[in-house]
């Protein structure tokens, strides 16, 4: 019988899966599948980012307190 965070997981909701999975616990492999998940959705959103900084000058959290003071 499949967890539910490994269906959410297949059902490629992360969030919901790491939150099944911190409430419910899950298997240990079911934990470095998550931890993987998590660190691929990190580095695309971090390289989006960077997309959005050079084509639109845009300044986010720290760096756009500092432009405007």
């Amino acid at each position: 019988m499949r967890s539910k965070s490994n269906t959410f997981l297949w059902e490629g909701d992360r969030d919901r899966a790491l939150a099944e999975a911190r409430r419910s616990g899950c298997a240990l492999d079911l934990w470095f599948r998550l931890a993987e998940q998590r660190a691929r959705y990190q580095q695309e959103f971090s390289a989006w980012l960077k997309d959005v900084h050079a084509k639109h000058r845009a300044r986010f959290g720290k760096a756009a307190a500092q432009s405007a003071a």
